[in-house]
């Protein structure tokens, strides 16, 4: 019985990283690497953000208008 609870709870928590994933690290990394294509000077760089709504979505958003006013 412990170890299938054990074994419920490292499952569990495999999930909750691979949502962790998707919900946060992924949409920081494609942000990081448009700027850092800003940085070694490729203007064009916009930020493409793997998620559709949420904190992140309005950041690449943002991230995207500085983009375009600073390269007009």
């Amino acid at each position: 019985n412990a170890g299938l609870i054990a074994v419920s709870l490292l499952i569990g928590f495999g999930l909750l990283l691979a949502g962790f994933q998707g919900a946060v690290t992924r949409p920081v990394e494609a942000l990081l690497a448009a700027a850092a294509r800003w940085r070694a000077g490729d203007w064009s760089a916009r930020a493409a953000s793997p998620v559709r709504t949420g904190e992140f979505r309005r950041l690449a958003a943002a991230f995207n208008t500085m983009a375009e006013t600073v390269a007009d």
